[in-house]
């Protein structure tokens, strides 16, 4: 799929796909927990209960995303927009970009961006988010990576329009 006027869509199939298993669970979940009320074992309530919570936080994450659709991604003329990484920047100026590549992490392809003042948006995000970005700083050297199957635009293509765009 092109890239139509700077704005790189989300794949709200994986959205969708997230919601029925989210939903699954919860079904599963609560038949489960409902069927243990008349010889409760603590350890497997225990359990069910966070799985119940795991399933609840899957189907609100999807269906936020389903509800408010985002662009994963937009180029300005002052720079890129993420809404998708897991860092969340907002607005990246062209000249703060380093590095665009597609490399494997995690056993897959991922689109790695690298910029200037990683330590400082690292600084800037919430505890939880901040370890995680962090650590995939220390293991790629990129604060802003994208996981190609969350977008609808191919990540070669990507990569050369990032590219092109902050050679500028």
């Amino acid at each position: 799929m092109k890239i139509e006027q700077g704005i790189v869509k989300r794949n709200l199939g994986l959205q969708v796909r997230i919601l029925f298993v989210a939903l699954i669970g919860l079904a599963l979940t609560a038949y489960n927990y409902l069927s243990q009320l008349e010889d409760p074992s603590l350890i497997w309530m225990i359990l069910l209960t966070l799985s119940a919570v795991l399933m609840l936080a899957l189907f609100v994450h999807a269906a936020r995303n389903l509800i408010i659709q985002k662009p994963a991604l937009v180029l300005t003329k002052e720079g890129l927009i993420d809404h998708i990484s897991l860092a969340r920047v907002g607005l990246i100026p062209w000249k703060s970009i380093k590095s665009v590549k597609a490399e494997k992490y995690l056993n897959r392809e991922h689109i790695l961006i690298e910029v200037s003042d990683a330590q400082s948006i690292i600084e800037n995000l919430p505890y939880v988010r901040k370890k995680m970005v962090d650590q995939q700083f220390r293991d790629t050297g990129s604060v802003i990576v994208i996981d190609p199957k969350t977008i609808k635009t191919p990540s070669s293509e990507l990569v050369k329009m990032l590219k092109k765009r902050a050679r500028r």
